[in-house]
Order: structure tokens, then C-alpha cells, then sequence
């Protein structure tokens, strides 16, 4: 996403997730990870890489994953410098299913916290950590709030 608005540019990434998510298209989801970037699923597993965290999605987008859409709720940009951001992006998945059964999961909702920097003119994600928060999650919303202001 090109904007003369560096804010808007970031807040472009999870709009980005969101898009190559829903297509399943995991070559441009792993687009928006660096090279060397790492990243830390809800479950805990350290993805090391655009390669590694690219297989591991490919994989999971082919069973678990393969009916999911993802929302990008809300997105929070804080910059560090002008090519340094702390972004924290909102999220809710419906559509997935359980992988030993196939069995549907109830609809989620987390929240990514992603270090991005600027490199070549272009946002990409160099660390991100993911967290499953309650379906229920009108109090991080006002705390997410409150702290953007």
C-alpha cells in the first residue's frame, strides 16, 4: 500500500492480512512477514522466517483453516521512528474447524501484536505475537481505547 500517510500505510497491513487470508493465498500472506521475521501463533509455536511461517499456514489453510474468515476488527499504530512501529491489530476468525474431526469451532477473536519496519520503501511485519482473547472482549476494546488516546 503506497499513502504519503505512514500511519495509514501500516493500518494497510492488516487490510492486507485480511484479503490474502480470505483468499487463502499464503504466498502474499507470507509477502507481508520479512525475511527473517518471526512469529508467534495463539498456540504458542516460534515461526522462524517468511519460508517456515509460510509452510506452516499453507498446511493449516488446507484443512483447519480452509473455510476461515478473518476480519481485521481494529488496528492500532504507535511509531518508534519514522520507519519503526508497534501495531496492535484486532481481529475475529469464523469458519474453522477442529482438525482431528472436522467438526466446526466457535467463532474467535484475538489480538496481534506486530513490530513492523519500513524497508525499501515497503511495511513488513518483523515480529509479531498472537493471542486468543474471550469472545466477549468489550473491556479490551474500552482499554484499547482509552490507551490510543
Amino acid at each position: 500500500m503506497i499513502s504519503d500517510d505512514p500511519t495509514e500505510e501500516v493500518r494497510g497491513l492488516g487490510k492486507e492480512w485480511e484479503s490474502a487470508w480470505n483468499r487463502h493465498d499464503m504466498v502474499a500472506l507470507a509477502g507481508l512477514i520479512a525475511e527473517k521475521g518471526d512469529f508467534v501463533t495463539v498456540g504458542g509455536r516460534w515461526l522462524k522466517g517468511r519460508g517456515e511461517f509460510e509452510d506452516y499456514h499453507a498446511n493449516y489453510h488446507k484443512t483447519r483453516f480452509r473455510d476461515t474468515i478473518w476480519t481485521t476488527t481494529d488496528t492500532h499504530v504507535r511509531f518508534v521512528s519514522e520507519d519503526l512501529a508497534i501495531v496492535h491489530v484486532l481481529w475475529q476468525l469464523g469458519g474453522e474447524k477442529d482438525p482431528e474431526y472436522g467438526t466446526p469451532r466457535q467463532p474467535r477473536n484475538g489480538i496481534f501484536t506486530w513490530i513492523v519496519a519500513r524497508k525499501d520503501g515497503k511495511w513488513l511485519i518483523d515480529a509479531a505475537q498472537n493471542t486468543n482473547i474471550p469472545l466477549d472482549y468489550s473491556q479490551y476494546r474500552e482499554s484499547l481505547k482509552m490507551s490510543s488516546e
